[in-house]
């Protein structure tokens, strides 16, 4: 009975350990799951607030540059051409006017230069080509590279409008000039010829207002240039001050999805150790388990070799009894035999002591028979 307990196969439930950990292993994979796309938000909040910081520097980065390349921009203000372009004909007059010049004819004939001065201007700055940027700009508020160089492309729109403006200033400038110029050549030849009049003094008025229309209409046309231009510095600075606003909304983001992930971490690391802890549990009672295996598979072996030594001494000791059984029923045979000589032997010395009486009494008849005799 006890071979037979010993023999018979162990079976081992699961431990509570190792139930625990297929539970836990999904619940893990599900974390490093929902780590990794927490990891993917991360990566695209932090790309996006890089992506606006970018924008922001460039647009700060703009200004600087601007200043250093147009350093008079700074002095100009677009009150100062009319302020300055405005009482010049008449302040020019007035200057070189004396009793014997009439001064309509030296303002006709300082026109009639200045109109030529003022065409000879506006081949030099290609003013056909700007004419052409400012009808684009009153149809459309949007920039027209072509009023700028090729330098000043990427600049900015307050330093669009700043070199726009000293454009203004520097043309201002040579118009002053060379209507000085005018001046002089015109008192030069009044002072020659002061009695000749132009014969076309209502003509040259008229070019003369046209001009100055022609004026006014580029005035608006740069105002309206310069306006659009400050709106979309507006807008430029609202753009700004919403990357500015989104910028700080996705700092907020990120840092509550790096405290999210902070926490995860320590979640993780939390579970990581918990299941360290239990995978070290659990290879300590698999190595107990396999320890005990190994001692019930030892005293399996020794059990079956005990066994069959019990065989071999069970053979042995039956093969013995029956050698002493066998021994046991000869003794017995002997024995009986010996009984049966011991009876022979015993009926022998009854029919001895018999005889040996009969013998005697024998003898003492023939003693008396012969003490009779005589």
């Amino acid at each position: 009975m006890q071979t037979s307990d010993r023999s018979k196969p162990v079976t081992r439930t699961p431990s509570a350990t190792q139930r625990n950990e297929n539970v836990s292993r999904p619940d893990l994979a599900d974390q490093e799951e929902e780590y990794k796309q927490l990891e993917a938000k991360t990566a695209a909040l932090v790309e996006e607030a890089e992506q606006v910081l970018r924008n922001q520097d460039k647009l700060l980065n703009e200004k600087p540059a601007v200043a250093r390349n147009y350093s008079l921009l700074d002095q100009v203000d677009t009150d100062d051409i009319y302020d300055k372009f405005q009482p010049k004909i008449g302040d020019g007059v007035a200057i070189i006017d004396d009793k014997q010049i009439d001064y309509v004819s030296i303002q006709a004939k300082a026109k009639t230069t200045f109109d030529k001065t003022v065409y000879d201007i506006e081949t030099k700055v290609n003013q056909r080509d700007t004419n052409k940027i400012f009808n684009s700009y009153s149809n459309n508020d949007d920039e027209n590279d072509d009023v700028l160089p090729a330098a000043a492309k990427d600049m900015g729109t307050e330093a669009k409008i700043r070199f726009l403006k000293a454009r203004l200033r520097v043309m201002q400038e040579e118009l002053e000039r060379m209507h000085t110029e005018c001046i002089k050549r015109v008192s030069e030849d009044m002072h020659a010829d002061a009695g000749t009049l132009p014969y076309s003094l209502d003509d040259e008025n008229e070019k003369l207002t046209i001009k100055m229309k022609e004026t006014d209409d580029e005035r608006s046309r740069l105002s309206r240039v310069i306006t659009s231009l400050q709106d979309q510095l507006e807008k430029h600075k609202k753009l700004s001050t919403d990357s500015k606003t989104k910028l700080d909304t996705t700092e907020i983001e990120l840092s509550s999805v790096k405290k999210e992930i902070d926490q995860m971490k320590r979640q993780t690391k939390k579970q990581s150790q918990e299941q360290n802890q239990s995978d070290t549990k659990l290879n300590r009672a698999l190595e107990e388990a396999e320890r005990y295996k190994q001692q019930l598979q030892k005293m399996q072996s020794t059990t079956k070799d005990l066994t069959e030594q019990d065989k071999k001494k069970i053979e042995q000791l039956t093969n013995e009894n029956r050698k002493l059984e066998k021994q046991r029923l000869e003794l017995m045979n002997a024995f009986k035999r010996q009984l049966k000589l011991i009876d022979v032997l015993k009926k022998q010395k009854l029919h001895l002591e018999a005889s040996k009486l009969l013998q005697f009494t024998e003898e003492e008849f023939v003693k008396a028979i012969e003490w009779n005799v005589t």
